[in-house]
């Protein structure tokens, strides 16, 4: 039997949660894009998210550039329903593992979502948007997945 877990809290601009989260390495985040969609990554520390861009290449970037080019002004963080983060410490080195490698990119069969549970679990399914990588995390962790804004600093 599969459990099923609401997202209880998806990344918006408008939330009453007073207090941002301060970021983690191995934390799962993501951002808006255009208003449309959300991109994903995981944070390895020193001021450094892992992304796999659009155009196939798994870069490297601080937290202005994975904001730079796209609607979001947040980043927001995947959180258990009291503000802890979720680490996945695995995800770290697979990540940086993964820099400058490049992936057939496409926006439902191979995205950011994809990488980011590939790093996460080292399994290469098929996350064809947010809502599925929500899933997953909330299949992984047993808990549903709120995601807050982090605060402007970080903890490495």
């Amino acid at each position: 039997m599969t459990l099923c877990y609401p997202i209880a809290l998806s990344p918006s601009e408008m939330t009453s949660e007073q207090r941002p989260v301060m970021l983690k390495a191995g934390a799962v985040v993501c951002c808006h894009v255009f208003g449309v969609i959300e991109h994903s990554g995981i944070y390895v520390g020193d001021d450094c998210i892992i992304e796999l861009h659009g155009s196939g290449l798994i870069r490297p970037v601080s937290r202005a550039r994975f904001l730079a080019h796209r609607s979001g002004e947040r980043i927001f963080c995947a959180t258990n329903d009291i503000g802890q983060l979720i680490i996945e410490t695995a995800a770290i080195d697979a990540a940086i593992a993964a820099i400058y490698h490049y992936r057939d990119y496409h926006v439902f069969d191979n995205n950011c979502h994809q990488f980011v549970w590939q790093c996460i679990s080292g399994a290469a399914l098929e996350v064809a948007d947010f809502m599925t990588l929500n899933q997953l995390l909330a299949q992984r962790v047993g808990h549903s997945i709120h995601w807050r804004q982090t605060q402007s600093h970080t903890v490495d």
